[in-house]
C-alpha cells in the first residue's frame, strides 16, 4: 500500500512535466510561426516559399535547445501551482543562453529569414513561457 501511495506522486509529477514540456514545444512552434505571419501582415498567401522551408527546416533546432536548456536551468524541475522569483529568475537565465545559442544556431544554419522573424519569435516565445508559468490570475 506504502509504495503505491509512493509511486502517485512521481506518476503526478511526470505527467506535469510532460504536459509543460509539450506546453513549450508548442510555444516555440506558434510564436515563431506568429513572427512570421505578422512579418507578412497575418497572409499567409504572402508567405515566400523560401520563408516557410526555412521556419520547417529551423524548428527541430529551436524546440530541442529550448527544451535541452529549459531543463539544464531547472524549469522542469520544480513543478509548482505558482512560480517563484526563483523560477522567474532562471527563465530570464534560460533566455539569455537561448538568445546565444539562437543567435548561433542563425549562423550554423545560414538561413535568410527576415531579422524581425527573429527579434518577434523570441519575444513572442518569452511572453508566452513566462505567461504559461506566471499566469495572470
Amino acid at each position: 500500500m506504502n509504495y503505491i501511495s509512493q509511486q502517485e506522486p512521481n506518476q503526478m509529477w511526470i505527467k506535469k512535466v510532460l504536459m509543460l514540456v509539450l506546453a513549450d514545444i508548442l510555444i516555440v512552434l506558434i510564436s515563431y510561426f506568429m513572427a512570421l505571419l505578422l512579418r507578412f501582415d497575418f497572409v499567409f498567401s504572402s508567405i515566400p516559399e523560401e520563408y516557410l522551408m526555412g521556419y520547417l527546416w529551423s524548428m527541430p533546432f529551436w524546440i530541442i535547445s529550448t527544451i535541452v536548456i529549459f531543463y539544464i536551468c531547472r524549469l522542469y524541475h520544480s513543478i509548482w501551482r505558482l512560480a517563484s522569483v526563483a523560477e522567474l529568475q532562471m527563465i530570464l537565465i534560460a533566455y539569455s543562453i537561448l538568445a546565444v545559442v539562437y543567435s548561433l544556431g542563425m549562423l550554423f544554419m545560414q538561413m535568410h529569414m527576415p531579422r524581425s522573424y527573429y527579434f518577434i519569435g523570441f519575444l513572442l516565445n518569452f511572453l508566452m513561457t513566462t505567461g504559461l508559468r506566471f499566469p495572470i490570475v
